[in-house]
């Protein structure tokens, strides 16, 4: 998947756009990422992807190697290696990805699993789209009988953010949305869990495909704003890749630095400016939820 640009010729644009956005006389969306933005699931999705890369080797599926003999343990090193990869992550396959990343890494000491989003994004298309499309569908199978056999165990493994949760449980949300690569069902179901009171209707999807033809967040949210008058959106997101490319100058973006983040995306500062992407800290959400508040609910 190629790098998304921002075009440096708008970006003066888009900087005055988010300044104004939320401000009187327009509908103004708060748009939220869910994982590493609303929740953080980096357990769940660690579990997960682990007992879904475990059946694949059992069953010889996917062009996997069997696994090795003997017990299969979760070691201290395959968790702290998931969690500094966990920020490359995009959709829910490419949790799989990094544990066949990871596998390799087990199985020869001398590889090492990709650190930039460009080298993650070549590995995981030269798994090719027939593969990935299969730990889509894995993952995706784990998670409905994770589901039905221990909900409340799943559910336990997917925290709100606490300064997240406060909000969504205290604010109005009528101009609040959710848009997420992970399936609606399931975070409606989280949602539900914690008594955050969102209409399904405000849980979006952005689609990802096996071939990394995904559905842009900053499309999504272009076609929410079209039918409104005036409208503007404030998208926080923790992926940096989701928000660079943005020449709407309707749309405010926020790089949330609670999330899975990596330390050299916060520190492109001169990149961040041009690219019209702001770092919101946790104590500056509570502003954003106010300005949307103050516009007209959107239908």
């Amino acid at each position: 998947m190629p790098a998304r640009r921002c075009t440096w010729s708008t970006a003066e644009a888009r900087a005055g756009a988010a300044t104004e956005a939320g401000g009187a006389g327009g509908r103004c969306l708060l748009i939220l990422d869910f994982d590493g933005v609303v929740c953080d699931s980096e357990r769940e999705c660690f579990a997960s992807s682990w007992l879904t890369y475990r059946e694949l080797c059992t069953r010889g599926a996917a062009g996997e190697p069997p696994p090795p003999r003997g017990p299969q343990r979760i070691t201290l090193r395959a968790r702290r290696r998931f969690r500094e990869l966990r920020p490359l992550i995009r959709s829910g396959e490419d949790y799989v990805v990094i544990q066949h990343l990871l596998a390799r890494e087990e199985a020869r000491p001398q590889f090492r699993a990709p650190a930039t989003q460009e080298a993650f994004d070549g590995c995981r298309g030269a798994l090719g789209s027939a593969r990935v499309a299969a730990y889509k569908r894995a993952m995706a199978a784990t998670r409905e009988r994770f589901l039905q056999r221990d909900r409340a165990g799943w559910l336990a493994l997917n925290r709100i953010y606490p300064h997240v949760l406060a909000l969504l449980t205290r604010c109005d949300l009528s101009n609040v949305r959710i848009l997420s690569t992970k399936a609606a069902p399931l975070v409606r179901e989280i949602l539900r869990a914690n008594a955050i009171r969102l209409p399904d209707a405000a849980v979006l999807h952005a689609a990802s495909n096996p071939d990394a033809s995904d559905t842009r967040k900053l499309d999504v949210i272009a076609t929410l704003l079209d039918p409104l008058p005036g409208g503007r959106a404030l998208f926080v997101e923790d992926q940096l890749d989701h928000l660079l490319g943005n020449n709407d100058p309707r749309v405010a973006t926020y790089l949330a630095d609670w999330g899975y983040v990596l330390p050299h995306w916060l520190a492109q500062t001169e990149r961040l400016r041009r690219c019209g992407v702001r770092v919101i800290r946790g104590a500056q959400l509570p502003d954003l939820f106010r300005r949307a508040a103050r516009a007209p609910a959107a239908g």
